[in-house]
């Protein structure tokens, strides 16, 4: 399952008519629409409200390593360029600040695209002051010199509670542009723009859906070794805790998509496999680890 924390009706109608998603009778205290794929909450706005419906919901649900989470809605950003261009554009996170614990957060973003990634700053209130905070930012050593600055309520919160049943490559999140911090947007224009974005969200989504069936797939195979694993394991010359380790990178790096058996191939045709005993092994190892960083 998709579990979608959405903060606000405006933003999640267009999901709720694209997807076809039904309400939920039964629920943990917050509004819930679904259909077999995918769960949609709304949180409200705020960092407590969208903790508080996070910790609720997937506790009442029960998740496991194969669901998802993402938040998707609107955010401001901090003006770099032609207002025009960046209304409506819509942004994948991969750094989360919260404003008030100065606490950074680094989702795995193992599902790509083309879409630009920014930096979302978390806020108790809706963000004005662009000063104080650049200067939070800044002297919290929490910005790169390139990064495009977002602000919202929830995306920090989510991912502080998310965490508890959750790791980080199964959350991702997203925001669309829908002001720059002067209080312009109109409810009508919001309303349009988050109608107008929907469309890239839901073509991510379905980059998440493919992604997520092959993850099932290789964490139902995970526990019975191939005969290329077990070769791969004898190579090393690996103890059992040894195996436990590498079958676990080897999980690590097929969700990753990173192409470890090539690597091998290199260690092979240098003459470094196979190794002589557990020691050379354990050393090997570590050399293809830092390899594949």
């Amino acid at each position: 399952m998709i579990y979608v924390f959405v903060a606000l009706y405006q933003e999640a109608k267009p999901l709720i008519r694209a997807l076809q998603l039904k309400k939920r009778q039964q629920t943990s205290g917050f509004d819930v629409y679904e259909n077999k794929e995918v769960r949609l909450i709304l949180s409200g706005t705020g960092m407590l409200s969208a903790a508080t419906a996070v910790g609720s919901s997937l506790a009442f649900f029960g998740v496991g390593e194969e669901d998802l989470l993402v938040n998707w809605g609107s955010c401001a950003e901090e003006l770099s360029g032609d207002r025009n261009k960046k209304c409506g554009v819509v942004y994948c996170c991969n750094k989360l600040v919260d404003s008030v614990s100065q606490h950074t957060y680094y989702p795995d973003l193992f599902v790509k695209s083309e879409l630009p990634e920014a930096c979302v700053v978390t806020g108790t209130k809706i963000w004005a002051d662009t000063g104080r905070c650049n200067r939070e930012v800044n002297e919290g050593s929490m910005r790169g010199r390139d990064d495009v600055i977002l602000h919202d309520m929830e995306a920090a919160a989510i991912y502080f509670a998310g965490a508890h049943f959750l790791a980080p490559h199964q959350m991702y999140f997203l925001k669309t542009v829908t002001d720059f911090g002067d209080g312009s947007v109109s409810l009508e224009k919001f309303s349009e723009l988050m109608e107008k974005a929907a469309p890239v969200f839901l073509s991510y989504l379905e980059k998440l859906e493919n992604w997520q069936r092959e993850y099932i797939k290789i964490v139902a195979d995970r526990w019975e070794r191939t005969e290329e694993q077990e070769k791969i394991l004898e190579e090393f010359c690996c103890s059992e805790t040894m195996k436990a380790m590498f079958l676990q990178c080897i999980h690590y790096w097929s969700l990753a998509g990173t192409d470890y058996r090539k690597e091998l191939e290199k260690m092979r045709e240098a003459g470094e496999l196979p190794c002589r005993d557990k020691r050379e092994g354990k050393k090997r190892f570590e050399q293809l680890r830092e390899n594949l960083l």
